[in-house]
């Protein structure tokens, strides 16, 4: 079976994702929103106005409830959310059922990408990025693409999985598997903070005592004025 890159993948995909992958919302149980609020809060303790960027966004099963969450709190004029992804069809749908956000098809593999995207847009305050790590075969592309899109100071909160074996997915009709490579949380670590991040906090998930998702909450450290 081929393997299917995942703007390939997620563009075949789009329209089973929402019913096939409910349980995505189990693997941390809440955390990963009370991560995103979390920093959310110590920005706006600093900053007037913020950019939240949800990288690898999909159909917007986060970026929905956030916006939500952003009117219920009467921050509208205070923060601006931005939803991106891969894929045109999955940023399609993310926009066919949120309001209130800006998207972009945005191929976060290289740094340079990244970086003219942010020149364009503006840089994020705060990033996000769910399951989207395991897309990356080299961890350390993926960071530098966060960096370029977030300014100095800014937060960054994502997850990243065990991975040994792709999941066959079907879509139209037929099966397929979307590139994933498996990656320690240690190996992020290393990673990350290589790419000039500070980890700020881990949280490592178990179900039947196997971790199932790590969580990890990064400030993007000032460069060196030297």
């Amino acid at each position: 079976m081929k393997r299917l890159t995942p703007l390939e993948g997620y563009d075949l995909y789009a329209g089973n994702y929402r019913k096939d992958h409910p349980h995505l919302d189990s693997f941390m149980d809440g955390a990963e929103s009370e991560a995103w609020y979390r920093a959310l809060e110590v920005l706006l303790a600093e900053r007037p106005h913020i950019m939240a960027h949800d990288a690898g966004c999909g159909d917007g099963r986060t970026l929905g409830r956030w916006a939500r969450g952003i009117e219920k709190r009467g921050l509208l004029d205070r923060v601006t959310l931005w939803g991106t992804d891969f894929s045109p069809k999955m940023v399609s749908a993310a926009r066919g059922r949120i309001k209130g956000c800006h998207w972009g098809v945005l191929d976060f593999g290289t740094p340079e990408k990244a970086a003219a995207w942010a020149k364009v847009n503006g840089k994020a305050d705060l990033v996000s990025a769910y399951f989207v790590v395991v897309h990356f075969d080299r961890p350390e592309r993926f960071f530098r693409c966060m960096a370029a899109l977030m300014v100095p100071g800014g937060k960054l909160v994502m997850n990243t999985i065990p991975q040994p074996k792709v999941p066959e997915l079907w879509a139209s009709g037929k099966p397929i598997t979307i590139e994933a490579w498996d990656h320690s949380p240690e190996e992020m670590v290393f990673c990350g903070e290589e790419a000039g991040f500070t980890l700020e906090r881990r949280q490592d998930f178990s179900f039947q005592n196997e971790v199932i998702s790590t969580l990890l909450e990064w400030t993007l450290s000032d460069p060196d004025p030297s």
